[in-house]
């Protein structure tokens, strides 16, 4: 698990006012704000990591959004905030953000 940033999010209120949401409810506020229909939202699993058999991996992309564009998160099973990756997974995540505008 993911000691540095929980991928859950964290909560510290009532302790202090700060906190922050979880990955996956971050992935799809891109996703209602690229309008993308949240109804096709696919899930593939994956082999991502050099320290994983077998697909560790969930990768979920939303589509059908504005101006093509496309919103995508990794969920790696167990591992933790800098993870081994594989070389194709990593080379297809550098693709991914290369072939989208920048603001």
């Amino acid at each position: 698990a993911d000691k540095t940033i929980a991928f859950q999010g964290h909560d510290n209120v009532p302790k202090t006012p700060t906190g922050y949401i979880s990955a996956e409810q971050l992935a799809q506020n891109w996703a209602i704000h690229n309008q993308c229909d949240l109804s096709t939202k696919t899930e593939e699993k994956i082999n991502a990591s050099l320290l994983k058999r077998g697909d560790e991996t969930t990768l979920t992309t939303f589509e059908d959004c504005q101006d093509n564009a496309k919103v995508k998160i990794a969920k790696i099973e167990g591992a933790s905030h800098s993870a081994l990756l594989r070389r194709k997974f990593f080379k297809s995540v550098l693709e991914f953000l290369f072939s989208h505008t920048r603001i």
